[in-house]
């Protein structure tokens, strides 16, 4: 269930569920981002939130966000779903995240972005299909596996003049759908069209001049 960023209507909705086992039951999708704080665990909204997605077994889709970003991870202790898609914006929580989403292979879709060290993700997340995050997220999770949709947002350090050029690693290949750039902007589309063969849409965003996808086979959406 997704539901207007209001904390009233998510603790009247979670006070619901957590006192029925049987609606949370039905319960497929859940969305929250910016209602809690995750240095203040002692508000009721994040014991609320806590307790109500334990109850939710059945959920398949989570789109989570704190109101600063930090460590919140421990929200999803105890949780027993298993989950198709994750959207997970809290940008610090890497390491402890990785371990929740090793529980997860049913998972088909990732947003996902971080910073801190390498991740070694080899042998998790076997039917991942969708990927959305910045270099280091690729880095992660796009080798070994199968993914033929990636939206790349590069973060502000992926831009600088200084830089290392980028060479995408040859899953790229499987590529059909490929989203490139973001709030930042995005590097030369000259650096990842030698390693799109095989795709089929090509979004672009952060345009203000047109440029063309050397695969002719490619269809081309531009967004300033």
């Amino acid at each position: 269930m997704a539901l207007i960023d209001d904390k009233e209507a998510h603790i009247k909705f979670l006070t619901v569920i957590i006192s029925s086992s049987l609606l949370a039951q039905h319960v497929e999708e859940f969305h929250q981002f910016g209602l809690i704080d995750p240095e203040r665990q002692q508000e009721p909204l994040w014991d609320l939130t806590w307790r109500g997605l334990n109850v939710m077994v059945n959920l398949e889709r989570l789109f989570f966000g704190t109101s600063k970003g930090g460590p919140s991870v421990t929200i999803l202790r105890g949780c027993t779903f298993q989950l198709k898609t994750l959207r997970w914006e809290d940008y610090h929580d890497a390491e402890q995240l990785l371990e929740f989403i090793s529980s997860q292979p049913r998972l088909r879709v990732l947003i996902f972005a971080w910073e801190g060290p390498e991740l070694n993700t080899s042998g998790i997340c076997p039917r991942l299909q969708v990927l959305h995050g910045d270099q280091r997220t690729i880095d992660a999770f796009l080798p070994g596996r199968s993914i033929t949709s990636l939206k790349w947002s590069p973060r502000l350090k992926e831009l600088r003049r200084d830089a290392p050029m980028y060479t995408p690693p040859q899953e790229f290949h499987h590529l059909r759908y490929f989203s490139y750039g973001g709030y930042f902007g995005r590097p030369l589309l000259s650096v990842v069209t030698p390693h799109l063969p095989a795709l089929e849409v090509l979004e672009l965003i952060g345009l203000y001049c047109v440029e063309v996808c050397s695969n002719s086979r490619c269809y081309c959406a531009s967004h300033k």
